[in-house]
């Protein structure tokens, strides 16, 4: 549903569609096919795989890019795709950290809030994340959404206490943090974007992602650049965040030249054959569950 590709690329199934065969090869597959089709087109990060638990609809924001109704089987197909992707050289950004399942608003629009307390949150929707970190997760997005057991006035994508003293801390990450889009309503119906850039970086993001045209994205650079000379902005902060992603490029060996580009006819016969038995494997499923 969310794809990014020219049209000439055939669309892969959903995540929810494939996961709901219980077949872990065919998932494993799919995220193998991503990897190769991104790292042939020269793009070396994607923002996926989702390990938000599935508790509603699928024309919720999240909705069908969720691969399971529980702790287990997101983290099991989740980060199966985020290893195949590691494995074809792609970062994966596994999101929207600490779990969007309990949320019913978008965050395209407004800032969800959770009530459920942070215990309750540890022991569900933050499992695939801390199994994800366990096994290896190099890059995590943080979502705009508000946790008020843990802070009442941030969402988590600003917050130095959920990012630092939880991620950080409680789960020992070293990998690169991501905000989501600050462009999303979420955001700019509370705050300035510049603020909200300056704000993403105190509370320990390594990349904001501002989804604006680029004048505009230029004038935001311009103004941390004064923030910093003006000592508002620690720069040993924005060098730490440099050097995790120099670092990163290196691990992922990402350079500037050019690549050769893939086979539209290959990586679409490879969708094919995996859509095909997705949907030859979903009513076996269905029939399972009646």
């Amino acid at each position: 549903r969310v794809n990014r590709m020219p049209n000439e690329i055939k669309n892969l199934k959903s995540a929810t569609k494939i996961a709901e065969t219980g077949n872990a090869e065919l998932v494993a597959r799919s995220g193998n096919i991503i990897g190769k089709m991104l790292r042939q087109t020269g793009i070396t990060m994607d923002y996926a795989p989702t390990l938000d638990i599935r508790r509603f609809e699928e024309k919720h924001a999240i909705g069908d890019r969720c691969y399971g109704k529980n702790k287990e089987e997101v983290s099991k197909y989740g980060i199966e795709v985020m290893k195949q992707m590691q494995n074809e050289k792609v970062i994966p950004v596994i999101k929207h950290f600490p779990g969007h399942g309990s949320t019913q608003k978008d965050s395209h629009f407004k800032i969800p809030k959770i009530s459920i307390k942070m215990e309750e949150l540890e022991k569900d929707d933050m499992i695939p994340f801390e199994n994800a970190i366990v096994n290896g997760a190099d890059a995590i997005m943080v979502g705009h959404l508000i946790i008020k057991d843990m802070d009442k006035k941030y969402p988590a994508s600003l917050s130095k206490k959920i990012i630092e003293k939880y991620l950080i801390e409680k789960y020992n990450y070293k990998g690169l943090i991501i905000t989501d889009d600050l462009k999303m309503m979420a955001i700019r119906l509370h705050y300035r974007m510049k603020s909200a850039v300056k704000r993403a970086i105190e509370a320990g993001n390594d990349i904001i992602m501002v989804g604006l045209p680029y004048k505009q994205v230029k004038r935001i650079i311009k103004y941390i650049i004064k923030e910093v000379e003006k000592g508002k902005i620690d720069i040993e902060k924005v060098n730490k965040s440099v050097e995790k992603i120099i670092k990163m490029k290196q691990k992922y060996e990402i350079t500037d030249e050019k690549v050769e580009g893939l086979s539209v006819e290959q990586i679409n016969k490879d969708i094919e054959n995996l859509n095909k038995e997705v949907e030859q494997a979903s009513p076996k499923i269905a029939f399972e569950n009646n």
